[in-house]
């Protein structure tokens, strides 16, 4: 297991784990509800509980007490131990829905859906009791993010709940524990702090700190975006980067501490296609080191050295139906002398696809295609930590994760930094390199986010398809607003409209 890979784990678990083992709305002694609420009614069933299905209940008091306030209200039609009535269910439904945040779409949030659901669990026809549990789900479509082929929509989808004070502070605070294991680096641990200033020029700032027996690794960033309604860009972020690491390999540990700053720009979708092309640049400098020594690197290496480079990369992105593709370049103009030299030239070309086909439901089978090659061409010295090392982590070109450029050949097969060319001498690594990778996976179990009761249920297509109207009206009712054709016929009703007012003043007669 990766660093990368235990980190989208850990995040793509937080989602699941609201969904499953942290609501608190789930009985242990379930007995299912097949029956209609009008049926339960016409039976005189007794309510026996009623619950709102919030993540983080268990974890903060300040969540569980909001949401015990929502139901323990006087004006809360539905209450335990009352008789269950439909109209009374429907009404709670209601109120409960008015507790959460509002949703808001713009042309830069495009897509903000909620699903609300009242269900009935736990019927026992012995006793003629039931528990009502109002659940609610949110999911909202960033524009860059929904586009960008390294993430697409695994981190948009979320589970509603009520705003307190823990709440807040956890999504400003987020702590979250790492652990992985590397054959090059054994077990390792850590953690990464999060914390976000929305308000800020660096809205996100993250420490992260991973250790083993063999290696370390910690980083600083901040970073910053913006999004932008009209024109050509429409996505912009930057950030800022401390990175320390030490990381062994075959022969050789790789170290170095460099800072960075980059910046990333994204363009509006072109065509049908949904074609967004993607720039940026990044500064770098610092040092690269070895625990090699002169004389075990190849002529005209440096076993360590100071660092710097300026690296330019552009790409794009598509997507066709259900499959995503993306293709990327990368240039690095390096230095590992003092000033500004060209001592070295990197090159990379990272092009890559994701096809999906949907044969059942909840039962696709995804295949992952991915060539990835890189040059370097030396006009001086060049520091041995800069060659291609190959190994089953994959290394970014650039910062952060919204945007990947493989920079050296991903080989599951051996461990980090352990694939690379060598001599007597030791291990030199390489000057150039291509590498493919297909990955097929086929979906044998799932589980829907979305709970069964509401896939079931005959009004869920169409309550989505509503949410979905609703926002697309908004939009259009935002777009035309903001066009300067819109803003000049709006400019002509003013006169028009005091014409009438002088018009309907000239012929008023007054009748004594």
């Amino acid at each position: 297991m990766s660093y990368g890979f235990a980190t989208r784990v850990l995040l793509s678990l937080i989602p699941i784990l609201s969904l499953t083992v942290l609501a608190p709305a789930q009985s242990t002694t379930s007995h299912k509800c097949t029956e209609s609420p009008k049926y339960y009614e016409s039976n005189n069933y007794q309510v026996h509980d009623v619950k709102i299905d919030s993540p983080l209940g268990w974890l903060f008091g300040s969540v569980e007490e909001k949401l015990k306030a929502i139901l323990s209200d006087p004006s809360m039609p539905i209450k335990k131990g009352a008789a269950f009535r439909k109209a009374d269910e429907d009404e709670g439904f209601i109120k409960v829905k008015e507790s959460f945040p509002e949703l808001i779409v713009s042309p830069i949030d495009r897509i903000a859906v909620r699903v609300s659901k009242p269900t009935l669990q736990n019927c026992d026809t012995q006793t003629k009791t039931l528990d009502v549990v109002y659940r609610v789900y949110t999911i909202g479509f960033s524009y860059y993010l929904s586009r960008a082929f390294e993430t697409g929509q695994k981190e948009e989808v979320k589970r509603s709940v009520v705003d307190t004070h823990a709440t807040e502070l956890l999504a400003n605070y987020f702590p979250q524990p790492i652990v992985g294991y590397n054959h090059a680096r054994n077990l390792y641990g850590g953690t990464k702090l999060s914390i976000k200033q929305p308000h800020g020029l660096l809205e996100k700032i993250s420490l992260e700190v991973l250790e083993s027996s063999k290696s370390s690794e910690e980083k600083v960033a901040g970073t910053g975006e913006r999004d932008f309604k009209t024109g050509f860009l429409r996505h912009l972020e930057y950030q800022f980067r401390y990175l320390h690491s030490d990381i062994p390999g075959t022969s050789a540990r790789l170290k170095g501490g460099s800072g960075l700053g980059q910046m990333i720009a994204a363009t509006r979708t072109f065509g049908s296609k949904e074609l967004v092309l993607r720039f940026g640049t990044s500064v770098e400098g610092g040092n690269q080191q070895t625990n090699l020594t002169q004389l075990q690197v190849l002529p005209g290496d440096l076993a360590q050295s100071p660092y710097g480079a300026v690296k330019a990369f552009a790409g794009g992105t598509m997507r066709v139906g259900k499959h995503a593709f993306k293709v990327s370049y990368g240039l690095q103009l390096g230095s590992a002398r003092k000033g500004a030299q060209l001592d070295y030239v990197k090159q990379v070309f990272d092009t890559a696809a994701n096809l999906r086909f949907l044969i059942t439901d909840h039962r696709p089978i995804t295949i992952d295609l991915q060539f990835t090659g890189g040059s370097i061409q030396k006009r001086g010295p060049l520091p041995a930590a800069e060659r291609f090392f190959g190994g089953n982590i994959e290394r970014n070109f650039i910062a952060g994760d919204t945007w990947i450029i493989r920079s050296d050949p991903l080989i599951r097969s051996f461990p980090q930094n352990s694939f690379a060319q060598t001599t007597g001498a030791g291990a030199v690594g390489g000057d150039g390199f291509f590498s493919t990778n297909i990955t097929a996976a086929i979906t044998i179990w799932g589980k829907p986010l979305v709970p069964r009761e509401i896939l079931d249920d005959a009004e869920f297509n169409h309550l989505i398809e509503f949410e979905f109207g609703t926002a697309e009206t908004a939009l259009k009712i935002e777009y035309v607003s903001s066009t300067p054709e819109f803003r000049k016929v709006a400019e002509m009703v003013n006169p028009i409209s005091e014409k009438l007012n002088r018009d309907r003043w000239a012929n008023t007669v007054v009748r004594c």
